[in-house]
């Protein structure tokens, strides 16, 4: 359906995290002066592992101009093909061929970009110069 919401298979790569409170703007807080209990060694390990896994699950692999090949490049899609089906990280392919997903069959999402329109651009530019502080003439 032409105009519709993008695929969301990806969202929960791109989300944005909470911004966390930190201590020190709590007005009259006096728990900075208690004492410090330090974790087990045990805690502070599968915290780092955790942070690991967080850091590695938000990563993608890009693969840009996947359209271009060189006469090099014999059995390039088809490597990228195997390499997507054993991953388990997102892969995002980039390339200026429209007809380019007949050539490359799979279980894939497609978006397409198209330039946007002069009036879209004029606004979006008006826009950020306001939000920057910057004076244009219209």
């Amino acid at each position: 359906k032409k105009g519709g919401l993008a695929p969301t298979s990806l969202d929960k790569f791109f989300r944005k995290n909470q911004p966390t409170k930190s201590r020190d703007d709590a007005p009259g807080d006096k728990s900075r002066d208690a004492p410090v209990k330090y974790p087990p060694a045990s805690s502070a390990t599968e915290k780092s592992s955790e942070e690991h896994s967080k850091k590695a699950a938000t990563s993608l692999i890009l693969f840009e101009e996947v359209d271009v090949i060189f006469e090099d490049d014999a059995g390039f899609l088809a490597a990228i093909k195997t390499f997507m089906s054993t991953t388990k990280r997102p892969v995002v392919l980039t390339t200026s061929d429209p007809a380019f997903s007949t050539m490359f069959d799979g279980s894939f999402e497609e978006i397409r970009f198209r330039t946007p329109s002069t009036v879209n651009v004029g606004s979006y530019l008006q826009l950020l110069c306001l939000a920057e502080d910057i004076r244009t003439t219209p």
